[in-house]
């Protein structure tokens, strides 16, 4: 076991992810970034580990699961809308990679995936498209809406996951 607790924080080399990977360090749990760099920025991952890749490739997902003992997902990367991709494109492009992740977690018996979204239609297809899919995994999803993620936000959500 590793002497400090670790989480996958997929996207944390985008703005909020690497909000969320300072507040970890802070409290003193170990980010693993998991990250294409596709919006985000490599220079903004200085406190743990970088792994480049898609969140859906499963198989990679599982790997760096087992390698680091992760035992909780911090989704920070769903699709923004500023990409030229119509919202029914958006949305399939997120259930895609949170099916990926749902197995993936299933393979290593995970505790809990945290997903950040903004509120609204697409937050709530996403759900209903998840829903089935996170039962017969059994694994805890824990949505968090916010319009705007920011390091408050940040600091709520570490501060909700470490209390007892």
């Amino acid at each position: 076991m590793p002497s400090v607790k670790q989480v996958l924080v997929i996207g944390g080399a985008g703005e909020f992810g690497a909000e969320l990977c300072s507040e970890f360090v802070k409290n003193k749990i170990q980010p693993v970034v998991f990250d294409d760099l596709r919006t985000g920025l490599s220079q903004r991952v200085t406190f743990g580990p970088l792994v480049k890749v898609k969140a859906q490739e499963t198989p990679r997902i599982v790997l760096t699961l087992n390698e680091y003992q992760i035992q909780d997902i911090f989704h920070c990367a769903l699709s923004h809308h500023t990409t030229q991709m119509s919202d029914l494109d958006l949305v399939k492009e997120d259930w895609e990679s949170l099916i990926s992740i749902l197995r993936a977690a299933q393979q290593v018996r995970l505790s809990s995936l945290w997903i950040f979204c903004p509120a609204g239609p697409r937050l709530e297809s996403l759900r209903q498209l998840t829903e089935a899919e996170s039962r017969l995994t059994g694994i805890k999803m824990k949505w968090v809406e916010s319009q705007h993620a920011n390091s408050q936000l940040a600091k709520a959500c570490v501060q909700d996951f470490i209390k007892p």
